[in-house]
C-alpha cells in the first residue's frame, strides 16, 4: 500500500489520531498478512475474493485526501476483508487428504482468521469514531 501519513485536513483532532494509527495498521496488514491471505484464498478456490484483496495493494492515498478519502479507502478494505474473514471461517479444520495443503494449514488459516478479524474490527472502530 502506498501511503504518505498526512495530518488529515478538515479532521477533528479526536478523531485524527484513531484515522493515523488505523492508516497505519492497515499498512502493516497489507504488507505481512495479505500474502498469506492470497495463498489460503488460492489453496480453497475463493479466486474471485483473492484477486479483491490482491486490489488492496493498489490502494492509494494522496498526501493532500480528505477525511472522507481515508474513510472511504477504509469501508473499501474492510468489505475485502470481512468477506474473506468469512470466507476463512468456512474453511474446514480438517485437513482433505486429496489437498496438497502445507502440514501447518490449520494454524495458517487460524492465525490468518485472527489477523484479519482483528483489522477489520480496527477499521470498524475507525470509521464508527469519524462518523
Amino acid at each position: 500500500m502506498n501511503v504518505t501519513l498526512p495530518k488529515q485536513p478538515g479532521v477533528p483532532a479526536d478523531c485524527s489520531g484513531v484515522l493515523d494509527i488505523t492508516l497505519e495498521r492497515l499498512a502493516v496488514c497489507l504488507d505481512n498478512e495479505l500474502p498469506i491471505l492470497e495463498v489460503i484464498l488460492g489453496h480453497v478456490g475463493r479466486n474471485d475474493l483473492r484477486s479483491k484483496v490482491r486490489s488492496l495493494h493498489g490502494l492509494h492515498l494522496d498526501p493532500a485526501a480528505s477525511a472522507s478519502d481515508v474513510r472511504e479507502i477504509f469501508a473499501q478494505a474492510r468489505d475485502i476483508l470481512g468477506a474473506s474473514l468469512e470466507a476463512l471461517r468456512g474453511i474446514p479444520v480438517s485437513r482433505d487428504p486429496c489437498w496438497s495443503l502445507p502440514e501447518d494449514w490449520n494454524a495458517m488459516v487460524g492465525h490468518s482468521g485472527t489477523r484479519v478479524g482483528d483489522i477489520v474490527s480496527c477499521l470498524e472502530d475507525a470509521l464508527r469514531a469519524s462518523d
